[in-house]
């Protein structure tokens, strides 16, 4: 039996051409669609990546050691770098060995961290006002370095005077750290500020000041 010459005539050019159309606009939305669940994991993992930042300082605060950083005068806190002693460490975890943890503002796009564990002659009983200068030698090999936060337009710390009622953007005082530490990005266009509480927050409120 013979085929009609309607159905030997295989597709028209029309057909054929609506077929590509409607190929390329499938596979055109395919690549947004793609895209866009890209970009919205970047921005999620960005999301958690910057919690865990601000979540890991916020820990460092509270576990300032605030007899060493009195003792040897640690405490160095200006708008591109703050440093303490602490008894969190990204190397050890929690409760860990005395670490003098220090952020820097690096050329206003990175937030770099670094910590050096505290000698053993730490407790030895000699007060020394030039200990902290040592531990901030970054180039010792037994300096811990990483990197906190990236991509940004602008990073700066500011400090909570409670004498004068105003953030500042530098704490004078080497021996304790203020009650609040606040740490402004500019990111992707977006402004964001944490504001992190220090172990001198509770006795800040207790005295009344």
């Amino acid at each position: 039996m013979r085929a009609s010459p309607a159905s030997a005539a295989g597709f028209t050019l029309f057909e054929l051409i609506i077929a590509v159309a409607l190929s390329a606009a499938v596979i055109v939305l395919g690549v947004q669609l793609y895209q866009t669940v890209v970009r919205a994991g970047d921005a999620m993992a960005r999301g958690q990546r910057d919690w865990s930042a601000e979540q890991f300082v916020r820990g460092q605060l509270l576990a300032a050691d605030r007899e060493l950083n009195q003792r040897f005068k640690t405490v160095l806190a200006d708008d591109g770098q703050l440093s303490f002693v602490t008894r969190k460490s990204a190397q050890f975890g929690e409760d860990s060995p005395p670490v003098l943890a220090t952020y820097t503002v690096s050329s206003g796009t990175a937030i770099r961290y670094s910590e050096i564990a505290l000698p053993p002659w730490w407790d030895d009983g000699v007060r020394s006002s030039i200990v902290g200068d040592r531990l901030r030698d970054l180039d010792r090999p037994n300096a811990w370095k990483g990197q906190l936060l990236a991509d940004m337009s602008t990073a700066s710390f500011s400090y909570w005077d409670n004498e004068r009622q105003r953030w500042v953007d530098r704490w004078s005082n080497k021996e304790n750290l203020p009650v609040l530490v606040r740490l402004e990005i500019r990111k992707f266009g977006e402004t964001r500020q944490f504001v992190m509480e220090t172990k001198a927050l509770s006795f800040s409120l207790s005295s009344g000041s």
